[in-house]
């Protein structure tokens, strides 16, 4: 139940467009604890959602991420966490699928705020270990000073035994199971669908693409489903046939609704992009900045 009611947020747990359920997961190193998906900024949901972690021990750490559908990455999002004496430890930007976190530098409780000011669904973890495998994720960590204790930047490091990695400019990712590997794609061309399966390993989404490296162009063919403007931000969402009815919808900036229209065949080539230093991790164009021009 822990995780079910320690979350604070406005009004339930959403379950829609990104359907992630909320989880506590247990293993020998710690615990992680999820709401599940929020849609933040919604009709019926507010712009955070908070939790309150009780430090044990100095030599343990917590790591703070979000997921998101691929077609949000480009969304940022900001993560304040404040300790026990009322300063803020991390104060941050981060994108969806990215790490922070740090080696805790006082007992008591810290609290975690994922703040979103436009509309998004995506599901906050935290992660907390009984050891200090956290302690190099590019955030700040408390040490004690003459006046007390303070914040101060920590280094970066490769962090959780391997499953994440340092890219400049980008900080700690997920690392896919595939590494700097890849197989051929099977056809030509890939539909709506089958571009965001290609950035999933297993169940979760990363910043790397299974049969495509940096330089490799995409194509992508589907149906139109749906044409939506909305005129208050100029900006056009397409729905496919490929996808189901749940499926978030890609973004283009300005009105689209006299160029498709339902049933109309879509066409668009996605370069391949290197992230930062780490050829493991590589996106198509579009997830880089999801609302493309016209």
């Amino acid at each position: 139940m822990w995780a079910k009611v320690a979350w604070k947020i406005t009004k339930k747990v959403s379950n829609g467009l990104y359907n992630i359920s909320p989880e506590i997961t247990t293993s020998k190193y710690g615990v992680t604890t999820s709401p599940g998906s929020i849609e933040f900024n919604g009709k019926k949901y507010g712009t955070s959602a908070s939790h309150d972690i009780q430090s044990a021990s100095t030599k343990h750490s917590v790591a703070f991420y979000a997921m998101a559908n691929a077609f949000l990455w480009g969304t940022n999002y900001s993560l304040i966490v404040i300790n026990p004496h009322g300063n803020k430890t991390i104060n941050t930007s981060v994108k969806p699928g990215v790490y922070r976190g740090f080696k805790f530098g006082l007992t008591g409780k810290y609290v975690a705020h994922f703040i979103l000011n436009n509309k998004v669904k995506m599901a906050p973890y935290i992660a907390y270990r009984n050891d200090d495998a956290n302690s190099g994720l590019g955030t700040h960590g408390l040490i004690n000073g003459f006046h007390g204790h303070y914040d101060r930047p920590q280094l970066d490091s490769e962090v959780n035994g391997g499953q994440s990695a340092f890219t400049t400019g980008y900080g700690d990712l997920n690392r896919p199971s595939w590494r700097d590997k890849f197989t051929m794609p099977s056809s030509e061309h890939i539909s709506v669908a089958d571009l965001v399966t290609e950035v999933q390993d297993g169940e979760q989404p990363v910043f790397s693409t299974k049969h495509y490296l940096a330089g490799d162009m995409i194509h992508i063919k589907d149906t139109v489903d749906q044409v939506i403007y909305n005129a208050e931000i100029n900006e056009t969402s397409l729905t496919f046939a490929s996808g189901t009815k749940d499926s978030t919808p890609m973004r283009y900036h300005g009105d689209l609704r006299f160029k498709l229209k339902s049933g109309d065949e879509f066409a668009q080539d996605m370069s391949v992009e290197q992230l930062g230093d780490n050829p493991e991790f590589r996106l198509p164009d579009y997830l880089k900045v999801p609302c493309r021009s016209r």
